[in-house]
């Protein structure tokens, strides 16, 4: 299978670039720029350019069979939609009809459940890159729009180091600050999605719980520290558990002595 992939210079499509090569697939990535000759576009076709540039993802789509993108983040939050409608553009003149994109949770669909936690998240990529939200939501409605094309987005939490879990799950949750994906979970479900035509026209979250069940998933720091007790959404056959606080205490990824840069020097280059 040939496999056109934007953003594939970052740390998800990075991963898709990597496990799609090594299952045999070929790759062709949109690249702004040089790649490390350590990285894994090194191993794939390049077509130089970015997804602002129609003619360079003309190029990167033609005689693909599928097109996955992890477009966006805080350096280039513009290129969540209007990179994205270049893609949809160019599959509808000259191209496959499978689109996966990987982008995050805070984007609304209808039949999402209530979430309060989300409006904490919201509020911190407000403060942290407020272009990032708006061209999230557009994306959104772009997809939705879109009834010709056999797309599937799928929306994470915080991306974190590890390989395939094997014990990811997808469906619509309540996730909260806490939650994270692991970057192998994140690769691992990209490609799956690429290979078949599961959740079409649809928008499921994907995360990586931090333990399972004999019999289900339990997904804790879904709801609100105020909220200590377990419940079952039937619509979903899901098991939502307990206040963020209990996970702390067992979330590897959760260090107090992490380093992160001071928001100032993060950077979010507005459109």
């Amino acid at each position: 299978m040939k496999i056109a992939v934007f953003g594939g210079a970052g740390r998800a499509g990075g991963a898709l670039v990597q496990l799609a090569t090594q299952r045999g697939h070929s790759v062709r990535a949109l690249v702004r720029g040089r790649s490390d000759p350590g990285s894994p576009l090194a191993h794939v076709e390049v077509v130089s350019g970015d997804a602002f540039d129609a003619d360079a993802v003309a190029r990167t789509i033609a005689g693909a069979d599928v097109v996955v993108s992890t477009l966006g983040g805080y350096r280039g939050p513009e290129s969540i939609s209007a990179g994205t409608a270049n893609i949809v553009t160019a599959m509808r003149a000259d191209g496959p009809d499978r689109l996966v994109v990987l982008q995050g949770f805070h984007i609304d669909f209808p039949g999402d459940p209530g979430n309060p936690a989300k409006t904490v998240v919201r509020a911190f990529l407000a403060l942290r890159c407020r272009p990032l939200l708006a061209h999230g939501e557009a994306l959104g409605e772009l997809l939705r729009a879109t009834d010709d094309l056999a797309w599937t987005l799928i929306r994470i939490p915080r991306i974190v180091n590890g390989s395939t879990s094997g014990r990811a799950v997808t469906g619509r949750f309540a996730l909260g600050p806490i939650a994270s994906v692991r970057v192998g979970d994140a690769a691992s479900t990209l490609l799956e999605l690429a290979e078949t035509v599961a959740h079409l026209r649809e928008a499921p979250m994907l995360f990586t719980p931090r333990w399972i069940d004999r019999k289900r998933v339990l997904l804790r720091a879904e709801l609100p520290a105020s909220d200590q007790s377990a419940r079952r959404d039937d619509r979903e056959g899901e098991v939502w558990s307990m206040s963020p606080q209990s996970l702390l205490e067992h979330d590897s990824d959760a260090s107090a002595n992490r380093t992160r840069k001071p928001l100032a020097h993060q950077g979010c280059r507005h459109p």
